[in-house]
């Protein structure tokens, strides 16, 4: 008799192991699930390698332990080597390409220490533009790969609006988010889901004026991805 009951236990336990299998075949069939929301193959590999680490050339990109259900991409430009005056400013350029930014040559990094009266950027560096100098909007910000939303923190002590427009790959616009001028930073973003190649933020306010703080999210999984904040730094 006890035979018999072991065998019937064993024949249950089975049974039990290959419905759950079956419960969750979706994956075999090559669905992704990603913080309970069903995701492309193209976002679960993103996905992927945003857990790995990465290298782009002279640079290290670091993995911040601070997580955001918004964003996936953070620069911040606070790794740059820069000083106080536009003779020891850098152009971002193609610095951050291989995370799939790149930045047009018309604000430079330069340090808080310049004197642009704003608060509320993240210390001590940000994109800087000078009018007179020849640092002037609009700013282009370009994707290698369509993006959902991005967002980037704004400010002025001079009278005038920030307006940030998005694009698709074919140049045509999407969308268009205008700020006024503020010596304390604010946020200003566009948001069209996987479309975003680029994005041109103008001001016409003249002077000088700040933008620092990108935000990027590169997936549209409805606020669920948990992505990583990525800046560069130099060794």
């Amino acid at each position: 008799m006890n035979y018999y009951k072991l065998i019937l236990i064993i024949l249950s336990i089975s049974v039990s192991i290959f419905g759950q299998k079956d419960k969750f075949s979706s994956f075999s069939d090559g669905a992704h699930i990603i913080a309970g929301e069903t995701v492309t193959n193209a976002e679960y590999e993103r996905f992927k390698e945003s857990l790995d680490d990465h290298h782009f050339g002279y640079s290290r990109i670091v993995r911040s332990t601070n997580r955001d259900a918004e964003f996936d991409i953070h620069i911040n430009f606070d790794e740059l080597e820069t000083s106080c005056y536009w003779g020891g400013s850098v152009y971002p350029g193609e610095l951050y390409q291989n995370i799939g930014v790149v930045f047009s040559n018309n604000g430079a990094v330069i340090d808080e220490c310049g004197s642009f009266h704003v608060t509320g950027h993240s210390s001590p560096k940000f994109l800087g533009f000078n009018e007179s100098s020849g640092y002037a909007a609009p700013q282009t910000i370009s994707f290698s790969n369509p993006v959902s939303v991005v967002q980037i923190n704004v400010g002025s002590r001079y009278e005038g609006q920030f307006t940030m427009t998005a694009y698709d790959a074919g140049g045509s616009p999407l969308n268009t988010s205008t700020v006024a001028n503020s010596s304390a930073l604010v946020p200003i973003f566009v948001h069209s889901p996987n479309s975003i190649s680029s994005v041109i933020i103008e001001q016409n306010g003249g002077g000088y004026y700040v933008m620092d703080d990108l935000k990027v999210r590169t997936m549209d999984l409805s606020g669920t991805f948990q992505g990583d904040y990525y800046s560069a730094h130099t060794d």
